[in-house]
Formats: C-alpha cells, sequence, structure tokens
C-alpha cells in the first residue's frame, strides 16, 4: 500500500505510514481523516508554547502581587519590580515606567536602562505627543510598537 501524502510503499498491514505517519486509507472509520503523526507533533508544540507562556504571565503576575503586599507604602519598590517583571515577559532589553502629572510624563522607574540615560529621563519630563515612544502611547491611550525609532520620521529623543 502507497502512503497518500508521501507516496512511501508500506506494509498493507499497517494503519499508519510508517515515513510520515499519515493514516491510511480504511484505517479511519467513516469521519474526517485523522491527523498525521507530524501534525500532532507541531500541535503539541504549539500547545506547550502557548501554555509555558500563561505559565509565565502567572508567575510574574504572582511576583508583582507579593511585592505589592508586602510594600503598601513603598510605591517605587512596586514600580521597579512591575518595570522588571514586564521587561523580562516581553523579552526586551530594557524598561521604563512613567507617571502622567497632567502636563507630561515624568519618570518613575526603569529596568536595563543605563544610568546616564536614566539621570537624563529624570531631569527631561517627556511631553505628550509622537516624538517619543511613551508620549505617543500617553497621547494616543494604547499600546506602541515601533521597530526602529531612529527609522521613525517623528520619533525626536534620539539625541538626548
Amino acid at each position: 500500500m502507497q502512503c497518500p501524502r508521501c507516496q512511501h510503499e508500506t506494509s498493507p498491514k499497517v494503519t499508519f505510514c510508517e515515513a510520515c505517519g499519515t493514516p491510511l486509507a480504511g484505517s479511519s472509520q467513516g469521519g474526517p481523516p485523522a491527523a498525521s503523526h507530524a501534525d500532532l507533533l507541531r500541535k503539541i508544540e504549539h500547545l506547550t508554547r502557548a501554555l509555558n507562556e500563561a505559565l509565565e504571565q502567572q508567575t510574574a503576575t504572582s511576583e508583582v502581587l507579593k511585592v505589592i503586599s508586602r510594600s503598601t507604602f513603598d510605591l517605587q519598590s512596586v514600580l521597579e519590580h512591575v518595570v522588571e517583571s514586564a521587561t523580562r515577559l516581553c523579552a526586551a532589553t530594557r524598561g521604563h515606567i512613567f507617571r502622567f502629572d497632567g502636563e507630561v510624563l515624568r519618570f518613575a522607574a526603569a529596568y536595563g536602562a543605563w544610568p546616564a540615560f536614566t539621570d537624563y529621563l529624570k531631569r527631561h519630563p517627556t511631553p505628550l505627543g509622537r516624538g517619543s515612544v511613551s508620549g505617543r502611547a500617553a497621547a494616543e491611550r494604547r499600546t506602541i510598537h515601533v521597530s526602529d525609532v531612529l527609522e521613525d520620521p517623528d520619533y525626536q529623543m534620539g539625541s538626548w
């Protein structure tokens, strides 16, 4: 018997192709054809990745909640932990948190940022608008992704 998927010649006694795992004619009971072994492995890998990502998110959330419960009067340590968890979860190299004071964004916490840049952010509040990623996100009230700020014609923070 020949496999309809890979054309491998198989023994007539088997119900799945020995080469690719595809169900052979007569092996299913009139319903839709069963998924091949390779298809099932891909699905398992996909579900495993999704499960691991969900577990990472739950672990990060749990850690943040622990810090909040221990730091009822220390907002700074909470913000530092939140930005660290978010940065790691996103597999980013650095992250920043800003607080809106009604007019501008003021630096609040960072993870992975070099000290000179952190000092700059502390001394220079960020206006709302398209000139910075955080200013754009605050002005538009949505998540912003910029692949390369140096290629973005509206970005103005490159000369800090």
